[in-house]
């Protein structure tokens, strides 16, 4: 999936984030041990077992970002460990509140410490993401530094927003397609935003620029949740670890079925979806076969494209033209056609 540009980065990247993030934590073994098990670096006793930290593509374009403005990669690793620090907090709240027994494959931090400990694991992380930027103060200009860090809650406080419109949608019966865009590029765009916009600003790129690529970036997060939509419905189960069928149960509020509602006169999709969750097995099929009839998927696709198609060009517009920015375009499209 990568070229030896991304392997490299992450491979730099992650050899700082682990370190500094011990660093700062060893006086606190239990949430250090609890973070670790989080991200994936080491089992519940705390010992060291590599395992999947997810695809850590928002540090990845942070550092993306800041090269292909020609400007040292170093400076803006602790931006990328603070991205990923807030992303994690989110992942460790949000299988509290969705009661997600599993995290990419094992028990999650709740299922193993409690629901109080992973809500203090959570706090924790995303009060260290602000420490981890501060270590920036030591080597760049202060005023960058701050602007990023007023970035980073921004990007936090969007983030949490656009949760709480998420949760909400679950005691709606209709919500529209616009409404889901909202709520979209609040939850899923803003690290995302903060990663280009992020990377730039700390490359040295003037604030226009900056503000530009914070918008490209939260299409992105828009186009990379349609994608997770998309899977969730009709992706193969062997590669995205979860039942295709588990979105239509839950009465997920997904961009295919929210479209479906809206545009597709079939007055049994409207019954079938009436019904409260867990819909049943028979039910979920009734829609999966109704969606697919009417080309739901190819609609929806075509949306993500139309984000795609946005993100490209603004790539190239704010840019230089080097192989770290193919390099950039290569992982948007990875985001936007994954198949997991």
């Amino acid at each position: 999936m990568f070229t030896d540009i991304s392997l490299d980065l992450l491979k730099l990247f992650q050899g700082y984030y682990q370190n500094t993030i011990r660093t700062h934590l060893e006086d606190f073994p239990i949430l250090s041990t609890m973070l670790g098990y989080s991200m994936g670096w080491n089992d519940v006793q705390g010992n060291p077992e590599p395992n999947s930290g997810g695809k850590q593509l928002r540090p990845l374009l942070t550092l993306l970002s800041a090269t292909a403005m020609d400007g040292f990669v170093e400076n803006a690793l602790p931006l990328a460990s603070a991205i990923e620090l807030i992303h994690t907090f989110s992942l460790i709240h949000d299988d509290v509140m969705d009661n997600s027994a599993m995290r990419r494959g094992r028990p999650s931090v709740w299922n193993v410490w409690g629901v109080n400990q992973a809500i203090n694991a959570g706090d924790g992380a995303y009060g260290l993401s602000f420490q981890l930027l501060a270590d920036a103060e030591y080597s760049l200009d202060i005023r960058r530094v701050l602007r990023a860090e007023a970035m980073l809650g921004n990007a936090c406080v969007d983030t949490v927003q656009g949760q709480m419109l998420d949760i909400s949608f679950e005691d709606r019966e209709t919500v529209s397609v616009g409404e889901y865009t909202t709520m979209t590029s609040l939850k899923t765009g803003p690290l995302i935003g903060l990663a280009m916009a992020g990377g730039a600003l700390l490359a040295g790129a003037d604030l226009e620029t900056v503000n530009a690529l914070d918008i490209t970036g939260r299409t992105l997060g828009v186009a990379f949740q349609i994608q997770d939509d998309i899977l969730g419905i009709w992706g193969d189960p062997e590669k995205t670890g979860k039942a295709n069928v588990d979105d239509l149960v839950q009465k997920k509020k997904s961009l295919p079925v929210l479209w479906a509602l809206e545009n597709v006169q079939n007055e049994q999709l409207h019954q079938l979806y009436q019904e409260p969750a867990p819909l049943s097995l028979e039910t979920t099929k009734a829609i999966y076969d109704i969606l697919t009839a009417h080309e739901v998927r190819r609609v929806v696709e075509e949306e993500a494209d139309r984000h795609y198609q946005t993100v490209v060009r603004d790539i190239r517009h704010y840019y230089p033209d080097n192989e770290t920015r193919a390099e950039m375009l290569t992982i948007v499209d990875f985001i936007v056609n994954r198949n997991f």
